[in-house]
C-alpha cells in the first residue's frame, strides 16, 4: 500500500513538472512575442568586392515589408527573409530575433565572376548564374563579348573558360577579354600586344590555354609582342603563329 501511494505521489510530482515546465515555456514564449522590437542588425558578407551594402538591404525592406517596428510577434521573421532570398543580389539570408528582441539580418551577396555583353550586359556570379548589373557598384571583371544569343550552353562554356584563366597566373594577368563568334569558337585578347589568340572551339581547351602559356613565356620574350597578328590554338600538337 505504502509503494502504491509512493508511486502515485511520483507519478502525480513528474505530471505536475511537466505542466509547469510547459506552462513557463509558454509564458517565456508570450513575453517574448510580446516584447517591443529593440532594434536591428544588418551584416552582408561578402568574398570580394563590394556589390551589396547594409543600406540597400534596409531600403528594399523598407519597401516590402514592415520590419523595424513593433512587437516580436508582429514581425515575421521567415517573411523578411524570404524577401531577401527573392532579391538577385542575395545569394542567401538569414533573419532572427535574439533574445533582447533584436532582429539580426544577415546576408551573404551573390558574387560577379564575369561580365558579359550578349549584346545587353550582364554578370555571371560564382556559380555560373546571371547576375542583373547593379550599376551603383562597378565591378572590375573580365568581359566576355559573344556573336548572337546568350544561351546556357554559351554562358556555361564562358563560365568555364574564365574558370580556366582564373586559376593560371599569368593568364588571369594578361588576358582582357574573351570573345566568342558565331561559329562557336573562342577568341582572347591581351592586355599587352595586339595579336588575337584564336582557341576554337571549347574541346581540348586545357591544351589549347597550355600552348598559349608556353608561347608567352618562350616565344614572345624573344620576338616581341606586337610581331604577331594572331596566335592560333585551334590544331592539335603546334602553334600557328601569324605575323603582321
Amino acid at each position: 500500500m505504502k509503494r502504491r501511494v509512493r508511486n502515485l505521489l511520483i507519478w502525480g510530482l513528474g505530471i505536475g513538472s511537466v505542466v509547469l515546465l510547459i506552462g513557463l515555456v509558454r509564458f517565456s514564449e508570450r513575453q517574448r512575442l510580446s516584447a517591443t522590437c529593440s532594434g536591428y542588425d544588418i551584416r552582408v558578407s561578402r568574398q570580394g568586392g563590394v556589390y551589396l551594402q547594409e543600406r540597400d538591404i534596409e531600403q528594399w525592406l523598407d519597401k516590402s515589408v514592415r520590419w523595424k517596428v513593433g512587437q516580436v510577434g508582429e514581425l515575421d521573421a521567415s517573411l523578411i527573409e524570404h524577401i531577401l532570398d527573392e532579391n538577385p543580389y542575395v545569394r542567401d539570408a538569414q533573419v532572427y530575433f535574439t533574445t533582447d528582441a533584436t532582429l539580426h539580418v544577415n546576408v551573404r551577396q551573390r558574387e560577379p565572376f564575369l561580365r558579359v555583353y550578349a549584346p545587353d550586359p550582364f554578370y555571371l556570379d560564382e556559380d555560373g548564374r546571371r547576375l542583373p548589373v547593379n550599376t551603383d557598384y562597378p565591378c572590375r571583371l573580365r568581359v566576355c563579348t559573344m556573336e548572337g544569343k546568350a544561351t546556357d550552353n554559351r554562358l556555361a562554356q564562358a563560365f568555364a573558360l574564365e574558370t580556366l584563366l582564373q586559376r593560371d597566373s599569368l593568364l588571369n594577368a594578361m588576358i582582357d577579354q574573351i570573345h566568342l563568334n558565331r561559329r562557336q569558337e573562342f577568341e582572347l585578347i591581351p592586355k599587352v600586344g595586339r595579336q588575337r589568340i584564336r582557341l576554337g572551339t571549347f574541346d581540348r581547351m586545357d591544351e589549347k590555354l597550355a600552348n598559349t602559356v608556353l608561347f608567352y613565356r618562350k616565344g614572345m620574350p624573344q620576338s616581341g609582342w606586337d610581331r604577331y597578328a594572331v596566335l592560333d590554338m585551334r590544331y592539335k600538337g603546334q602553334i600557328v603563329a601569324v605575323r603582321r
